[in-house]
């Protein structure tokens, strides 16, 4: 189908450092417009994860980057928004690549906002002490928000999931998708079923240094109830994002490496 553009604006970052490559990583609708969530990468000791809020005629209204985060996060990862408000969790996952890489401490930020830009409420989220986190992706479930991502245990980064409310996180659990291997798992994509459980797909390198899929179901207190791997047999495959269609199947979306 042929698409005609009707509405296009661009907006500049300006960093302190040079060459500065910046992105956005997520979008939520508001009332009266829509909270955009992004960040970027500089030369110098700097990165720079911002928010912005833009009119529904996409005219800027207000802008705001965090450049004083010490916990080296890149980006606003991911954006959950009600009515007039939003909640805003950091990562080190950079978005323009695609990518996830080693997460550098065992905190992300969450910040509360409102439409306005004049009220404002941030906190730390933290994993213990030996383990690392970073957020991929969101979602509301009740009171909570679940967050899937990467974190590193003992041998190696795992998929992560986290439930957080106003005081933190509640739990967070890590699933070693690949008995035990020295490699990078990460989970890009959750999803609430109509059970009220939730379903992740999840990727991780192998030895011959390929990909190989995983989807997996756990119940609202993070248990695994099921999962199952997904190989492309002709190569690698990275599975990206998990919808629940009508009758109750599962669509998994990705792509092949090789």
């Amino acid at each position: 189908l042929n698409q005609i553009v009707t509405n296009a604006r661009r907006f500049r970052i300006n960093p302190t450092y040079y060459p500065f490559i910046g992105f956005a990583c997520d979008i939520a609708q508001l009332n009266d417009g829509f909270v955009i969530g992004g960040g970027g990468l500089s030369s110098g000791p700097e990165n720079l994860p911002f928010l912005l809020k833009v009119g529904m005629n996409g005219n800027l209204e207000w802008s705001g980057s965090f450049s004083s985060f010490a916990l080296d996060q890149i980006s606003m990862k991911k954006i959950l928004s009600s009515g007039d408000s939003f909640t805003a969790y950091s990562s080190y996952a950079s978005t323009y690549t695609g990518g996830c890489g080693f997460p550098p401490g065992n905190q992300i930020y969450r910040i509360k906002g409102e439409s306005t830009g004049t009220v404002w409420n941030g906190m730390l989220i933290s994993a213990a002490k030996q383990n690392k986190i970073a957020v991929l992706d969101a979602m509301e479930i009740g009171d909570y928000h679940v967050l899937g991502g990467v974190g590193s245990g003992s041998g190696g980064e795992r998929i992560m999931l986290m439930s957080a409310d106003d005081s933190g996180a509640v739990w967070i659990n890590y699933y070693d998708m690949a008995n035990g291997q020295m490699d990078i798992e990460f989970a890009p994509n959750l999803a609430c079923t109509a059970d009220g459980d939730i379903v992740l797909v999840g990727s991780w390198m192998t030895d011959d240094s390929n990909y190989r899929s995983i989807a997996m179901k756990v119940d609202p207190a993070g248990a695994a109830i099921w999962s199952v791997e997904l190989e492309n047999t002709n190569g690698g495959l990275v599975v990206r994002s998990i919808h629940e269609l009508p009758d109750g199947d599962l669509l998994a979306v990705g792509y092949t490496t090789t």
